[in-house]
């Protein structure tokens, strides 16, 4: 009587766990990207690290925390998000 009880408890425990498992797949995953600000434009301010430099998209819903001049030294938090998928 108990083998049937413990193998219905094992089964919902795994159930749970993928649920709980594919549910953290979906949530938006942060990178970040600490350097020096080259160039702050209306719409995008550019970051250089050694050799590498990136231009980040900004708007009114990007959070700053400062002020951004030219010459700061700061850390872009972002997020990778597709804007478009072509299947070939």
């Amino acid at each position: 009587m108990k083998k049937p009880f413990i193998m219905i408890i094992v089964l919902a425990a795994l159930i749970a766990g993928f649920a709980a498992g594919t549910a953290t797949n979906t949530e938006a995953r942060y990178y970040q990207f600490t350097g020096e600000i080259k160039a702050i434009d209306d719409d995008a301010v550019t970051v250089q690290k050694g050799e590498e430099t990136w231009t980040f998209k900004i708007d009114k819903a990007t959070d700053f925390k400062g002020h951004l001049k030219v010459g700061a030294k700061v850390t872009v938090r972002y997020i990778m998000r597709a804007t478009a998928i072509e299947v070939k």
